[in-house]
């Protein structure tokens, strides 16, 4: 599990943002103190009327994620992200202060989103933001433990060792299969059960890059990035270079 957290200037759009989860519309409320509204604007002004007691505060309000590994997310409950949140903001000592909390599900990682009044309802003091963010992955990591969920250091030897795993059966398939271009290297990789994906730019419609089994193919190794695939399998059956030499010299 991953957090973050910063402080920044109150809007009602980073408001409106949390509330909405893209192509799945509204977002799933999570919980909130001390406020009623249900838009950007409304409850931006309810912040405002505590923030009048400390006018000297600008960066004013604490955007907070929260991110279990996505095995995770996807099978925790709505009471179980709740508690995630509520240990993480008294971890912070926000669990006092204004908020408006949202889960995100449309990425496929369910994930926590709060902002936050900096300013304390009942002393009109901002809180301390020294290395927030530092703060907010220190909880996470303690929250993870505490709830048998994956830290982030576990995630990441996870993956490392995912990777690793995917690269050997990469290149052993490229040998078995004798692949010598694109397309057999495709095939090689399906036959062996590995999904190849071609990341193209919504934009231009250029490629982007690829996918084995959703990772990058260059976090996976970049001996297999889309622009040195060719020269990696050249090199892997060198008597094809040497083919293609003489063939160039008659």
């Amino acid at each position: 599990m991953v957090s973050k957290a910063q402080s920044r200037m109150g809007s009602s759009r980073s408001i409106d943002y949390i509330l909405s989860d893209k192509e799945l519309g509204r977002a799933k409320e999570l919980d909130r103190n001390g406020i009623v509204g249900s838009n950007g604007k409304e409850i931006l002004n309810e912040f405002k009327f505590i923030q009048q007691s400390n006018k000297r505060c600008v960066n004013n309000v604490i955007s907070l994620i929260i991110s279990p590994s996505p095995e995770d997310g996807r099978k925790l409950t709505q009471n179980q992200l709740k508690e995630i949140l509520q240990r993480q903001l008294k971890h912070l000592k926000l669990e006092n202060h204004q908020f408006i909390s949202t889960v995100h599900y449309s990425t496929g990682k369910p994930h926590i989103h709060a902002i936050i009044n900096r300013i304390d309802t009942n002393k009109g003091k901002a809180l301390d933001d020294s290395w927030i963010s530092k703060k907010a992955q220190s909880g996470a990591e303690m929250i993870a433990r505490e709830m048998n969920l994956r830290t982030a250091s576990q995630v990441q030897k996870e993956e490392k060792a995912k990777k690793i795993a995917i690269k050997e059966k990469v290149y052993n398939a490229i040998r078995s299969h004798k692949a010598r271009n694109w397309d057999q290297y495709v095939s090689a990789l399906n036959q062996i059960g590995l999904t190849v994906q071609v990341i193209s730019s919504k934009v231009t419609n250029k490629i982007n890059g690829y996918t084995i089994d959703g990772i990058k193919a260059s976090d996976i190794h970049r001996s297999l990035t889309m622009s040195k695939i060719e020269n990696t399998l050249s090199s892997l059956f060198p008597e094809r270079v040497k083919q293609q030499s003489r063939g160039y010299h008659r």
